[in-house]
């Protein structure tokens, strides 16, 4: 890799949830969408963004409490995603194995049963971890959508407060 090339992280900022792309070695950034200031921590070998002291002073209860239920939320989906992943690659692999043998000793019937049961492990895999996944996801999606109005509101009051003035 030339030295001209930087690693870059794709990273969601926690307040807006705007997808960046952040480069190498910056510390501390403002965000594009928002404009709150981020710093970039690492937490287990992995960059995450968090919200700068100074964001955190100028953030509301509410606006802390929705950073903070957005990450547990993509955690969660993260911990679902690459479960999934992996029972997929699982299954896939031994649906591939299955129909080599199959087509090895010519057997039609082998064939389509490697094929079927392979496809209904697929579908009976997605449908657990969809749901399961929208078991303990969906009390955070109710959570964050509570308090975007919450914001929301604020937000258009203080609006309304400035257009009176």
């Amino acid at each position: 890799m030339a030295e001209s090339e930087k690693k870059s992280f794709r990273l969601t900022c926690p307040i807006c949830q705007t997808r960046l792309k952040v480069a190498e070695g910056i510390n501390l950034f403002a965000c594009l969408n928002c404009g709150n200031e981020l710093e970039v921590v690492m937490v287990d070998g992995e960059a995450r963004l968090e919200p700068s002291a100074a964001t955190q002073a100028e953030l509301s209860p509410a606006e802390l409490e929705l950073v903070e239920v957005n990450r547990k939320l993509k955690e969660k989906d993260d911990i679902y995603g690459s479960g999934c992943a992996i029972a997929t690659l699982g299954i896939t692999l031994i649906a591939c194995i299955s129909i080599l043998v199959a087509n090895l000793v010519s057997s039609s019937l082998l064939f389509w049963v490697a094929l079927i049961i392979p496809l209904l492990l697929l579908l009976l895999v997605m449908a657990v971890f969809i749901n399961s996944s929208n078991r303990t996801t969906a009390p955070l999606i109710r959570q964050r959508d509570k308090l975007q109005d919450e914001i929301e509101q604020v937000k258009d009051a203080a609006d309304g407060d400035v257009e009176e003035s």
